[in-house]
């Protein structure tokens, strides 16, 4: 399986096409980990629903940040969350 870390903040038009862009992907073992960086969980929810409901393939999990932490901070979160030994 691979990890894809995708770092987000406040950009839930950039992140639906981020989403869909793994889902298109031919490759089919993964995991996608969206970190919200401190940025306002209701859209990335609303975005991650749909992105399910019209492709359910891989695996979505989102892990939200109270605070802004920083890209490399968030990235490291996000890669800790996972236990894959492969990451996009």
């Amino acid at each position: 399986m691979v990890a894809v870390v995708m770092r987000t903040y406040e950009r839930p038009i950039m992140l639906a096409r981020a989403i869909a862009s793994v889902q298109n992907q031919t490759f089919r073992d993964w995991t996608l980990i969206i970190v919200n960086n401190g940025g306002n969980p209701g859209p990335v929810e609303d975005v991650v629903r749909v992105a399910k409901s019209a492709t359910p393939c891989g695996d979505i999990q989102v892990l939200h940040l109270s605070e802004r932490v920083g890209m490399e901070e968030a990235s490291n979160r996000g890669l800790a969350a996972t236990e894959s030994d492969f990451f996009a």
